[in-house]
């Protein structure tokens, strides 16, 4: 997937005519010809360029004369847009991708411009709809997680093409976008490891599945492949009945699929403990789906009379405020400021058609888990 032609042109004669200051705001652009011939492409694509410059007041046409910079109020008041979509109910995350998206956005000149996609993959497509239409030049998007009859028809296969749109940390490879995800194989591959470090050797998994519909949570899948790999690598059977499956129910909008319907409920956690108190070969170490679950899950071992992390070890995801609760617990620490930062860079690369789709840049993920004074062991 390319972006067309005339797109990286324009960009190209913005930036060496405009942005340069080669030519000052009134004085004439070359002649079609000149521009042909300096792009190498036909006069229709530098025609096709010029009009799209024109939409966008970066130049004005006289007839008859040529095309001609726009007056320096008007550039001045044209800001150039970058747009970030996502769900803001992914609190700290989607906050630290925005900054890393901001602080490139303004080496590069433009402003970021949010949209909260609401938790709603129609609302999540409108958002892009929207911030294009306003002028954005691209778009960061930190997609909401798909179910699996999305695979065919997601709007990211098949629209906005002619516009840069980065995904960020939620990704699918059909969806073939310049794309910055983290390594949750190596995530779960190496939570599993530490854990048998431990001294566990009866590790359980939290898995991730929808009665109404079937939920494709790609950092989730990845993390048990991780965790299964791990596991034979190191000599240790795969034992299904270790593989914890919590069923969250959707709303009845299918498409209302992303973070606070994939919380199990505190009952269904409750049930999974005093299945597991039940056990004859009980888990010592138990991985949950993320930090929120993995507090939530040790907040209700305490309430059942469980010592964590004495008669169950618990580990979570992303960091996400784990350093303020006790006991401390294994995580992992994710760079989601990062990961704006090259969003950003690659929307930038994108436009100058420096790269092309599908472009995939994948971030590592640590370990991190503070432990008490005089415990402390490198991870």
């Amino acid at each position: 997937m390319r972006i067309p032609i005339r797109q990286t042109v324009a960009r190209s004669i913005e930036r060496d005519y405009i942005q340069s200051q080669l030519l000052k705001p009134g004085q004439r652009l070359p002649s079609v010809r000149e521009l042909e011939k300096k792009y190498g492409v036909s006069d229709t694509t530098i025609l096709q360029a010029l009009n799209i410059l024109e939409e966008q007041s970066v130049i004005y046409k006289i007839q008859g004369s040529g095309s001609y910079v726009s007056d320096a109020r008007v550039l001045k008041d044209r800001q150039r847009l970058i747009g970030l979509v996502g769900p803001h109910n992914a609190s700290e995350l989607f906050l630290l991708t925005h900054k890393g998206v901001d602080e490139v956005a303004r080496r590069h000149g433009c402003q970021v411009v949010m949209a909260d996609s609401e938790s709603h993959y129609l609302c999540e497509r409108e958002c892009v709809k929207r911030l294009i239409e306003a002028g954005c030049v691209a778009i960061i998007l930190n997609p909401l997680v798909r179910i699996r009859e999305h695979s065919e028809v997601d709007y990211l296969r098949n629209e906005f093409l002619d516009v840069p749109i980065v995904l960020v940390d939620t990704a699918y490879p059909y969806q073939r976008r310049v794309q910055v995800i983290f390594d949750n194989y190596r995530a779960g591959y190496d939570m599993t490891r530490f854990l048998v470090g431990e001294g566990h050797r009866r590790i359980a998994f939290m898995d991730l599945e929808t009665k109404q519909t079937e939920l494709a949570h790609r950092s989730v899948q990845e993390r048990f492949r991780g965790y299964c790999d791990a596991l034979q690598g190191l000599g240790i059977e795969y034992r299904s009945e270790y593989r914890y499956v919590v069923y969250v129910l959707p709303d009845s909008d299918a498409d209302r699929v992303q973070d606070e319907n994939h919380i199990p409920t505190e009952e269904q956690i409750e049930l999974l403990l005093k299945n597991w108190l039940k056990a004859k070969d009980r888990p010592t170490a138990l991985i949950a789906l993320e930090d929120y679950v993995a507090m939530s899950t040790m907040g209700i071992a305490h309430e059942l009379g469980v010592s964590v992390p004495d008669d169950l070890q618990i580990a979570g995801f992303d960091n996400r405020r784990s350093g303020l609760y006790k006991p401390n617990f294994p995580t992992t620490n994710p760079d989601f400021q990062r990961a704006g930062q090259l969003a950003a860079e690659l929307a930038f690369q994108r436009l100058d058609g420096l790269i092309e789709e599908p472009f995939v840049f994948v971030l590592p993920v640590p370990l991190k888990y503070r432990r008490d004074p005089g415990k402390a062991k490198k991870i």
